[in-house]
C-alpha cells in the first residue's frame, strides 16, 4: 500500500529542494580576485612554517625557500601589476 503524502508536505519539500539547489551555485569570482587568495594563502602557509621548529615543518626547506624566493614574487607580481614604466 503507498503511503500517501499531504500535498501541503510535498509542496514544502519541493520548495526547500529547490533553495538548496539554489544556494549552492558557486560565487562568481574573476580570476585576479582568486590569485590574490592564492597569494594571501601562501604567504599565511609560509609564515605558519617559519613559526614552527625546523624539525616540526610540513614543508620541505627547499619547498619554503622556492615559495618564499621565487613563487610568492612572481604572483605578486601579476596581482600588483603596475604598467607605467
Amino acid at each position: 500500500m503507498p503511503l500517501k503524502h499531504s500535498s501541503s508536505r510535498v509542496k514544502t519539500f519541493h520548495s526547500f529542494f529547490f533553495l538548496m539547489v539554489y544556494h549552492y551555485q558557486p560565487i562568481q569570482q574573476s580570476e585576479l580576485k582568486r590569485l590574490e587568495n592564492i597569494l594571501k594563502e601562501l604567504e599565511s602557509i609560509v609564515r605558519r612554517e617559519n613559526k614552527r621548529h625546523e624539525m616540526d615543518q610540513h614543508l620541505m626547506i627547499g619547498s619554503l625557500d622556492v615559495l618564499e624566493d621565487e613563487i610568492i614574487p612572481l604572483v605578486d607580481e601579476i596581482v600588483n601589476y603596475d604598467p607605467t614604466p
